[in-house]
């Protein structure tokens, strides 16, 4: 839970303009597309996508969509979020662009982003009171050691020696 809200340190965010509301309106719906692709995929977190409310969407946006990583205690957290602002920004901010037909207009605005708290919805999806196992396009190569006589002599040292070895391999 540390790398919850909080602790969002870092963050993967992407801004863009269009011409047309259907280009702004593509592109928010394809970033949301490879977060979720992301998450289930190469995360292994199931999630789920789509639209969120009026009442919960970001302010100034006109749509918000998330991605919501299903914890093992059953609750959602919200793992990446997609906005299409429209003119919501670009009309106050007079941010504008030269059309090819020679007029001023307003830009159709996106944003986009996921952060740290990615790290923690993995501790949460794949761990528990035992450890925490990765899936393997996080991590490709795991090892456990299971000493079976650790009381005999030589047997530490050699898990010792094999540890050794994989490490140097990077394993």
């Amino acid at each position: 839970r540390p790398f919850l809200r909080t602790s969002e340190f870092w963050w993967q965010e992407g801004h863009t303009v269009h011409a047309l509301p259907e280009e702004a309106q593509e592109e928010t719906l394809l970033m949301l597309d490879v977060y979720r692709e992301f998450c289930s995929n190469v995360l292994s977190i199931p999630v789920f996508s789509g639209q969120k409310s009026d009442k919960e969407k970001f302010a100034g946006a006109r749509a918000t969509y998330s991605v919501e990583a299903m914890m093992q205690d059953g609750k959602a957290l919200q793992a990446g979020t997609t906005h299409n602002f429209g003119t919501n920004f670009s009309e106050p901010f007079e941010i504008r662009y030269l059309d090819k037909d020679g007029t001023l207009k307003y830009c159709h605005e996106t944003s986009w982003g996921m952060s740290t708290r990615l790290i923690g919805a993995v501790i949460m999806t794949h761990g528990d009171e035992r450890g925490l196992k990765l899936p393997p396009l996080i991590a490709p190569f795991q090892a456990v050691m299971l000493p079976i006589a650790a009381h005999k002599g030589g047997v530490m040292e050699k898990c010792e020696e094999a540890f050794t070895s994989l490490k140097a391999a990077g394993i």
